[in-house]
């Protein structure tokens, strides 16, 4: 294994390919392949924070499909992290930004002072060690996981117009206005249970229904209304108009004879 080490800054946890693993993998390999000084190879120059390979030769490194490799390098490319130069022999890639990545500023500078601060580090207690660490995980999730702020609860005020606002909706559809005040009553009491018709479509079939059966005799109507709210019903049971006598003994022939 190669002599040496790379740093990597935290901002790195906010880098757009961070959620796909491959990526992740991928970049920090190629990190550790760059060169660290400029180094000859075949004649050629190859600087800091450039190396030479082939995409067969990544496959195998990074353990991935030349076809994964291929994505990978495409994807940097088009983000502006890497760029290749490729002859029929090899491929030379450039991170772009590895002085950025790699700074040398203050690595050799006050050595003993580096090393006291270490030591004052070393010495901290564990425990304020992972609490200072758990701290800043707990704020970094915080600001890479701001949620849209939740719509607040509607007011019981507000939430009453808008139902009496659906009720207003639903009276316009009742053509005759005999008909409007009890059926008024019944959305009312049926608001009350929290039970009011959801939709358009459910309060019209309700409103055919209940005409068919009462014979579009509103008297009928409001007496099942009248009723309903009387036992607490959850429905409304229209008296239905009474058929003729014949109708009623249809099955006995002599009895239809004499009407």
């Amino acid at each position: 294994m190669k002599d040496g080490w790379i740093k990597i800054h935290r901002k790195f946890l906010d880098w757009e390919w961070f959620d796909k693993p491959e990526m992740v993998k991928f970049f920090l390999t190629i990190l550790f392949m760059a060169n660290y000084e400029d180094k000859k190879w075949c004649g050629i120059t190859v600087k800091r924070g450039q190396f030479i390979t082939s995409r067969g030769s990544l496959s195998k490194i990074v353990g991935m499909s030349e076809r994964a490799v291929r994505t990978c390098i495409e994807r940097l490319k088009s983000t502006s992290e890497i760029t290749t130069q490729t002859t029929n022999r090899y491929t030379l890639i450039t991170i772009c930004k590895y002085e950025q990545y790699q700074q040398t500023e203050n690595e050799n500078d006050h050595p003993t002072d580096q090393q006291t601060d270490q030591q004052t580090t070393n010495k901290r207690p564990t425990n304020d060690q992972q609490t200072t660490t758990t701290k800043e995980i707990k704020e970094y999730k915080k600001d890479k996981n701001i949620k849209k702020e939740k719509t607040p609860p509607t007011p019981k005020g507000e939430q009453s117009e808008k139902k009496i606002d659906k009720i207003d909706l639903y009276l316009s559809f009742v053509a005759s206005d005999e008909w409007k005040l009890p059926v008024k009553n019944w959305l009312e009491y049926k608001q009350t249970r929290g039970q009011l018709y959801k939709t358009e479509k459910t309060f019209k079939t309700f409103l055919k229904k209940v005409k068919d059966e009462s014979g579009d005799e509103v008297s009928n109507f409001i007496e099942a209304v009248e009723q309903s709210i009387k036992n607490n019903w959850s429905g409304v049971f229209p008296k239905q108009k009474e058929k003729p006598a014949f109708a009623r003994h249809n099955n006995n022939q002599k009895e239809y004879e004499k009407f």
